[in-house]
């Protein structure tokens, strides 16, 4: 990205280092000189700016941040185009992507896995209450933030450019051949239709993420992105039951209430809340206990992306010696 550079302004703010560049832009951290507060600016890259279906996809992240308010989303602190540059300036976070972390050799404790699952859930409830699907939940997507002035870890959901707003005409469509989200998370439905979805969807990949995170390993399998799809729509998941059978029936069954067929996946985000709620309350899990470590024979064709986050992690080690201050919610 060229015609950005450290020093240059975008909007109210001063770019000051580029965190990342990918595909469709770049993120600088950047300041407001008038102000101080700091942020993370992310820059459409110019052939995309010019293109009227990239560049709405692009700003739909700023209209969900501005339609959901709730502190497990990343805010959003100006929006705007200016000349050529199409930007989002968004609260700038301090941490690691959980993907980091997943797979990490560190492993995390399941208790603070759990407690990070249950903010998800509480902020995908927000979302859902203001008939938003989130359609592309995974762990890249959930950044753990780990301010310098709070004790608390708090799980951001990041990256709302594929999103669904329920009932209503963005101007958006689904091209035909075309693939929204990441194969490894998305719902059966999801592969046959991702324009039809709704809330369920993102149970599903709630679902995975908790069976990511407490096997180690993933619900479906495939030596390539088709067959894993077809598996997906196709085959039922494979179970904790038989994976992880230590795991309190409560935990195991949960997931299998996320993982079930559309039509009897009755289970919403609240009850997803209340359920891990039970299980750290109760302490059914040892304090001791941590993560299944990950399965790093998985075909790469296929393995969790490490690409596209928005803000890139300071470093993952730096989340794992916060872990032990983390308070309960």
């Amino acid at each position: 990205m060229t015609r950005w550079g450290a020093g240059a302004t975008v909007g109210r703010f001063l770019l000051e280092k580029e965190l990342g560049e990918g595909s469709w832009g770049c993120v600088w951290a950047a300041h407001d000189p008038a102000t101080g507060e700091t942020a993370a600016v992310k820059l459409l890259r110019e052939e995309l700016a010019g293109r009227a279906r990239q560049r709405m996809r692009f700003l739909r992240e700023a209209a969900i941040g501005s339609r959901v308010l709730h502190p497990g989303l990343v805010a959003v602190l100006d929006v705007g185009i200016e000349g050529e540059d199409v930007f989002i300036a968004f609260e700038r976070l301090q941490g690691a992507g959980l993907n980091a972390l997943l797979r990490g050799d560190e492993r995390m404790p399941v208790r603070i896995f759990l407690d990070l699952m249950r903010q998800c859930a509480d902020a995908m409830r927000a979302l859902h209450a203001a008939s938003v699907v989130h359609r592309d939940l995974k762990p890249s997507n959930l950044f753990v933030h780990c301010p310098d002035d709070n004790d608390d870890c708090v799980l951001k959901i990041l990256d709302f450019g594929v999103s669904k707003v329920l009932a209503e005409a963005d101007g958006i469509h689904t091209q035909t051949g075309s693939f929204l989200g990441t194969p490894r998370y998305v719902s059966p439905e999801h592969v046959l239709s991702a324009a039809t979805v709704d809330a369920r969807t993102d149970i599903w990949s709630l679902g995975v993420i908790l069976f990511e995170g407490l096997s180690g390993t993933f619900p479906h399998q495939g030596a390539d992105t088709v067959e894993l799809l077809r598996n997906i729509t196709r085959e039922p998941p494979a179970s904790l039951d038989v994976l992880c059978p230590a795991l309190p029936a409560i935990l195991r069954g949960l997931v299998r209430d996320c993982l079930k067929p559309r039509v009897s996946r009755t289970i919403d985000a609240a009850e997803i809340h209340e359920r891990l709620t039970d299980v750290i309350d109760g302490e059914l899990v040892p304090a001791g206990e941590r993560l299944s470590p990950p399965n790093r024979g998985l075909p790469q064709s296929v393995s969790p992306t490490q690409a596209d986050e928005a803000f890139l992690p300071e470093t993952a080690s730096y989340v794992t010696a916060r872990w032990t201050t983390t308070r309960r919610r």
